[in-house]
């Protein structure tokens, strides 16, 4: 992941400041010391963690690199409703951070690498780049981990997750299977069916599918990653009208958030069969499939086919298969411990899967982090451009009343 920072008012930053907070923080969470290695007994990727790190042991990668890179994204107000021009990668990310877990495992790679890049043409601003294996953590971690590295900023204290032995139940397990219990469970075999139905055991086959099918989009139809922002103002002008149709057309008993709402607003409307469906229908039909899979049997079944290997989509030639994923509740973009963000990016190596949409929140409004089409980034683009110009109509319009 990562970070564009303003440091217009913090001054030129010394590296080696945030070089020393993320070995302090690798030191205290151990898990972060440890090395990927392959169980061939379990068939699955384990972490050998050292009990005591010696002063000679990598905690860490660290690099620092200048670019000449013209940094032209536009101010994030709360009127902006734009899509924002994607940076290379090599700003946030060292050529030589490993790609996979074999990678790291051959290697014996520390499992946190971080680069920053200052820019010789801006020297306000910097980027920050994070890299951990995806084997490690998801988006919830990454979330966890930009806290304790802001918190070793700014010397403030945190407290390190324990650390769980092989033998130990899943206590994040334990804990949501808990929850879903009290839950009433809704068509048990129909969840299976649905989660069997979606993805696949990582077979050599089922990967060569997955690749030759990625090739396709980004070769023939144009795949491109970029981001949209939508300030607060853009956002309400969205969402509000929705979530008042859905409380008027089901008389108080049904309610969709704003997730739900950009869900069925943002990725989909260059999608010609959905384009005579109303948004607040795709929320609704959101937020159904979200009640349906905080069940038991759901969770179980992913646990279960999740336990048998690695887990890929199941996608085929000609369907579109969207992944989209809210990682507002990671606060990812709360990360301030440099100074203010001008903007947050993902990449994923050493396969970026086509049809992604990520969204959090960031400076009051919403960054959707998208892979699709070009075609459909021109659609999208147009509708932002309609929106920017509604939001500057009722801005004049309030200025003369």
């Amino acid at each position: 992941m990562g970070f564009v920072v303003d440091r217009a008012h913090d001054g030129p930053l010394d590296p080696s400041l945030v070089d020393q907070a993320v070995r302090r923080m690798v030191c205290k969470w151990k898990m972060l010391s440890g090395r990927l290695e392959w169980s061939e007994e379990r068939r699955v990727w384990a972490l050998q963690i050292p009990d005591v790190l010696p002063a000679s042991y990598a905690t860490h990668t660290f690099t620092t690199s200048t670019s000449d890179y013209s940094y032209e994204t536009p101010a994030l107000t709360s009127t902006t409703a734009a899509i924002l021009p994607r940076p290379p990668q090599a700003l946030f990310r060292h050529p030589s951070t490993p790609k996979q877990a074999a990678d790291y495992a051959k290697s014996n790679a520390p499992l946190l690498a971080v680069h920053i890049t200052a820019l010789s043409n801006h020297p306000e601003i910097i980027f920050l780049g994070i890299c951990v294996p995806h084997t490690l953590v998801d988006a919830t971690g990454m979330g966890m981990i930009v806290h304790a590295l802001e918190c070793e900023l700014r010397g403030e204290e945190w407290t390190a997750p324990e650390l769980q032995s092989e033998d130990s139940p899943n206590r994040l397990e334990v804990a949501v299977l808990d929850e879903l219990e009290c839950v009433k469970d809704v068509d048990k075999d129909g969840a299976e069916h649905s989660i069997v139905r979606d993805y696949r055991l990582a077979t050599v086959w089922s990967k060569v599918v997955l690749i030759a099918n990625v090739f396709w989009e980004y070769t023939f139809h144009q795949t491109e990653r970029k981001n949209i922002f939508l300030g607060s103002d853009v956002v309400k002008t969205i969402v509000e009208p929705v979530k008042r149709e859905v409380k008027e057309a089901t008389g108080g008993k049904l309610f969709v958030s704003t997730g739900d709402v950009l869900w069925g607003c943002v990725p989909y409307i260059p999608v010609s069969s959905l384009q005579s469906t109303s948004i607040a229908s795709l929320a609704l039909l959101h937020r159904h499939h979200l009640d349906e899979a905080r069940v038991p049997s759901t969770l179980s079944a992913l646990l279960k086919l999740g336990d048998s290997g690695d887990i890929i989509p199941r996608r085929k030639m000609g369907m579109d298969f969207w992944h989209f994923s809210n990682q507002t509740n990671a606060r990812i973009t709360d990360f301030r411990g440099l100074g203010p963000l001008l903007s947050y990016w993902s990449y994923t190596v050493p396969l970026a899967i086509d049809h992604t949409v990520l969204f959090t929140e960031l400076n009051g409004g919403y960054l959707l982090l998208g892979s699709m089409r070009r075609r459909r980034w021109g659609r999208i683009g147009g509708v932002l451009e309609r929106l920017e110009l509604a939001r500057a109509d009722d801005g004049a319009g309030e200025e003369e009343r």
